[in-house]
């Protein structure tokens, strides 16, 4: 068996759509064909899409022709999802573009053929809906030649088009006419075949066309071109004669390295995300662990190969396959798994998104729960390009039209429960540098706090090649990992110019680089303060290449579209001067008898105002089509989109510009303090290292990590270096384990309770370090239950232990963590509804009464004074009955340190499920942390708490 990776690709309601239902029937994967307008069809999944009748995401379905297996994936056909298209296009083998014999070439077909020549993807067309009124045959072959290629030969002719009765003949090699057409088209790439045939007409017999049709077919020289209707089945076999017969059978090195494309990710039912993956070569098998993208890795813990219509599950995929992978926890759409050299780079076939619109929660409480929403929308269609605006306190995202728009609306109410507006669409510029511009920071100098030199030359590239980036200084100057800093902290920053765009076309060059190695005082450990780390580079790099772009100089440019309207030709004198006013450019001209067809270029901005007006002017007549063409320099004052980075540099020295604190100050302004019990780091590693991306913690405490310190230092290292953060771990692999992540800093860091004599704590229960200025300890309580367990003992021997660690500790303390007690009844749903065995007793309140005596405050109950708050409830374990909680993940701060907390919320969108081990996180804000604005903001409580020490509560 070969295998064919196969795209249907075409303009919306071409019926596409109905094709893959038709092919599936007729390989007998389905018993009878589905409908669109019904919502029965196989790849039509989700049900917006069975709603609205359209694609919106790509679907991957699979059947045999023969002894080729074909795995078709179904794309989008509205403009408004050209993403989704794009993401495929780099999987396939071959494809068939589909039109209607009705509506014939429209805008988005010419835009996909265009793009499956550039590449080169073997593309059979086919000619769909010959049964409805209106179909035509020589008119749409005219067309195709005319507006798409010339290298096209019908297959076949078409009887009673236009009718039920239509019905699609083949051609044969015997037949004359149809053997001429083939010969001058297939000489058109072949001079040889050409010359033979000038020698001797005969010489060339059927089986030697057919095999000069393939070739040429294989290497997307010519396309051949079927009718049909979808509906009927009329020439679908044909059809499939041709997939399986002329389009390229998939490369199928399964013994070669480890190599394939990841085009779509989705979210399974847990939450976990599910990456469909094109495998050009190699085996993959379930437990392999593998390369993901440029510097990442994951553990492979399940497979699933698309084979006749469903999915089954396997124990390895080989090269040509499509499957759907598990375990790739941090794995992006693009990514290659395995060896990347094995694979072409993928992407940017068609234009960027040219629009843009601001995201509103109906509800401000749910601007936390937006951003989680469409932050798991982005990792399905990064194009959206979520961008949150911490100066106006907004998020946007950007579209390619109002049809997506309406269907991000639908999806995030859907979905998510998020009631949500959208102001008005604007257009989406972008910035090319002007001119050369360099800067360059040096180490051990008073401009600069970070420990790291780094110098950056921007000048302009030529059109169409982004941003690349070039080393003018010697190779092996600096740690890889420094260098991998720079150049992302290069793509990131470019992101935003000098006018709020995103730079592109353009050369960034490192011209200076310095750094200081690992070092430390006598006879102690590494010492971050006097050793370059990658947030140095993090840092500095925004500085730097921001003061060269402004010696540089950035002009605003604006997309502009090619437009093509067909109108009557008596209106053609009051349409032009239309177009002029909206700053619209003619190309061209054609008079066709009554009508007139013109082309030329309009601002992307004026398109939508064209649409409204063009009815109008040629009293419901005109037909217009367009698609994104080039971008302009904008005419006039050039227009500013307020940046979200509160603006790194704004020229000079990095003295005057950095709002950055390095990591060696003592005490950071701005802290987001989080607390989460994960109940094993490994089970929650595919929710914790996107939720740190997303929420952006600076300081985090864990606990049952249920891992050893080395054990955490392989799984974890690695991808917590790569968001800056430092860590201290206590572990114990089997039950508990804790852990303190820092990005402000971390000194000090002590493992275990210091009790006293004969208080052993071998349980890794606490770790406690300095962050930002604070003694920050995470605690895992111990849970005994009943006066009459040594736990129960060990637990009131433990609260009073970390009683007198806080009390002779720093006046600046926090305690986050399970103290596996419920500090008051308020915060149980109903206290007399205990089971016996679980009362909170009086010994225990009086522990945590002690706590608060010696400057303790519960944050959150302070931020939110009348209301219970509860991160792990409905418990189900047997401690309560089933539809009762106990809120017992608690964030205890010190007077100090308490009267700067800002915000203080449960993030309960980040908990897996609803058993007895799905804690959700606390999230403290102090001061002016980043994202404040995600949960929910309320008063100060209106008595702040005592100074340290002068509090009890109540004894019970």
């Amino acid at each position: 068996m070969t295998t064919l990776n196969l795209g249907i690709l075409a303009h919306v309601d071409a019926g596409k759509t109905s094709l893959t239902e038709r092919l599936l029937y007729a390989a007998g994967v389905i018993d009878e064909v589905g409908s669109v307008d019904d919502g029965s069809t196989q790849t039509d999944s989700l049900a917006l899409e069975r709603q609205r009748g359209i694609t919106i995401k790509s679907a991957v379905v699979s059947f045999t022709i023969d002894d080729v297996t074909v795995n078709l994936i179904d794309t989008p056909g509205h403009p408004d999802f050209i993403a989704e298209v794009e993401r495929v296009l780099s999987v396939l083998d071959g494809a068939v573009l589909v039109l209607s014999a009705v509506e014939g070439v429209q805008a988005q077909t010419r835009v996909l053929m265009r793009t499956l020549q550039r590449l080169g993807i073997p593309t059979l067309i086919f000619v769909n809906k010959i049964d409805r009124r209106g179909a035509r045959q020589d008119d749409v072959l005219r067309s195709i030649a005319q507006r798409l290629t010339s290298a096209v030969v019908s297959m076949g002719s078409v009887q009673d088009i236009g009718s039920r009765a239509a019905r699609f003949t083949a051609y044969s090699t015997a037949d004359p006419v149809f053997t001429a057409a083939l010969i001058e088209t297939l000489a058109d790439h072949d001079d040889a075949l050409l010359a033979a045939y000038v020698d001797d007409e005969g010489a060339l017999s059927g089986d030697c066309l057919h095999a000069q049709l393939t070739a040429q077919v294989r290497k997307a020289l010519i396309h051949p071109v079927y009718f049909g209707s979808a509906i009927t089945g009329a020439g679908g076999g044909s059809l499939m004669r041709g997939i399986a017969e002329l389009l390229p059978a998939a490369g199928q090195d399964a013994g070669g390295p480890v190599s394939g494309t990841v085009f779509k990710i989705e979210r399974g039912a847990a939450g976990e995300r599910i990456a469909y993956i094109r495998m050009f070569s190699g085996t993959l098998r379930v437990r392999d662990r593998v390369q993901v993208g440029r510097d990442r890795e994951g553990k492979v813990t399940g497979i699933r190969v698309f084979d006749r219509g469903s999915t089954e599950e396997r124990e390895t995929v080989s090269a040509g396959r499509i499957a759907m992978l598990r375990g790739l926890s941090d794995v992006q759409i693009g990514d290659v798994v395995g060896d990347s050299g094995l694979v072409a780079p993928g992407g940017g076939y068609f234009a960027p998104p040219t629009l843009e619109t601001v995201v509103v929660p109906r509800n401000l409480s749910d601007k936390g729960a937006l951003h989680l929403a469409l932050t798991q929308l982005a990792e399905q269609d990064p194009l959206i390009d979520v961008r949150q605006d911490d100066v106006r306190q907004e998020i946007s995202v950007s579209l390619y039209g109002e049809v997506q728009k309406e269907i991000i609306q639908a999806t995030i109410r859907d979905d998510y429960g998020i009631d949500v507006d959208f102001e008005e669409t604007t257009t989406v510029c972008i910035e090319r540098p002007l001119g050369t511009g360099e800067a360059v920071e040096f180490i051990y100098t008073d401009s600069n706090p970070f420990l790291a030199t780094v110098g950056l030359r921007i000048e302009p590239a030529s059109i169409g090649t982004g941003v690349e980036f070039a080393l003018g200084v010697e190779l092996g100057s600096l740690p890889r990992a420094f260098m991998t800093a720079i150049q992302d902290t290069i793509t990131t920053t470019l992101r935003q110019g000098l006018y709020g765009w995103q730079v592109t076309d353009c050369t960034v060059a490192l011209t200076h680089s310095g750094y200081a190695p690992r070092q430390s005082h006598a006879h102690q450990g590494f010492d971050k303060s006097m050793s370059s780390t990658g947030e140095d580079f993090r840092f500095l790099t925004p500085l730097v290449l921001l003061a060269a772009l402004k010696r540089a100089g950035s002009r605003v440019c604006e997309p502009m579209h090619r437009y093509r309207v067909e109108i009557p030709a008596d209106v053609f004198g009051s349409v032009v001067p239309a177009l002029a006013r909206l700053d619209a450019a003619p190309r061209t001209s054609v008079t066709h008898g009554s009508s007139c067809t013109l082309e030329g270029d309009i601002p992307a901005a004026r398109v939508h105002e064209l649409q409204q007006q063009l009815p109008g002017m040629t009293s419901g007549e005109g037909v217009l089509e367009t698609s994104f063409d080039h971008y302009r320099p904008v005419r006039g004052p050039a227009p500013s989109r307020t940046r979200t980075d509160h603006n790194p540099s704004t020229g000079g020295s990095t003295s005057c510009t950095c709002n950055a604190v390095s990591e060696r100050s003592a005490t950071v302004v701005g802290v987001r303090v989080a607390t989460w019990n994960v109940n094993s780091v490994k089970q929650r590693v595919p929710r914790l290292l996107p939720w740190l991306d997303e929420r952006r913690p600076d300081v985090v405490c864990l606990q049952e990590t249920k891992l050893s310190d080395d054990a955490f230092a392989t799984l974890l290292g690695d991808e917590l270096a790569g968001r800056g953060y430092q860590y201290a771990v206590h572990g114990q692999a089997q039950w508990n384990g804790v852990a303190i992540l820092s990005r402000v800093g971390l000194e000090d860091a002590v493992p275990g309770l210091d009790g006293g004599p004969g208080f052993p704590d071998p349980e890794a229960r606490a770790v406690s370090a300095t962050c930002a200025g604070i003694r920050v300890h995470s605690v895992y309580v111990p849970n005994g239950r009943t006066p009459d367990s040594d736990h129960y003992h060990y637990k009131l021997a433990w609260l009073a232990a970390l009683r007198d660690v806080v009390a002779t500790g720093p006046e600046e303390v926090l305690v986050c963590g399970d103290v596996n007690i419920a500090p008051a009844d308020a915060d149980v749903f109903d206290p007399d509804a205990y089971i016996g065995q679980t009362h909170v007793t009086p010994p225990e309140r009086a522990a945590l009464a002690e706590l608060q005596a010696v400057g303790l405050r519960d944050v959150v109950r302070d931020r939110w004074p009348h209301e219970r708050v509860f991160t792990y409830w409905d418990y189900r374990a047997g401690m309560f009955h089933k539809d009762l909680g106990m809120r017992i993940d608690l964030v205890l701060a010190a007077n100090p340190v308490a009267e700067r907390v800002q915000a203080a919320w449960v993030d309960r969108h980040a908990r897996k499920g609803t058993g007895p081990s799905d804690h959700a996180p606390v999230i403290v804000d102090l001061d002016d942390a980043p994202d404040g604005d995600i949960g929910p903001v309320v008063p100060p409580p209106s008595a702040r708490p005592a100074k340290r020490g002068s509090a009890r509560l109540p004894q019970t």
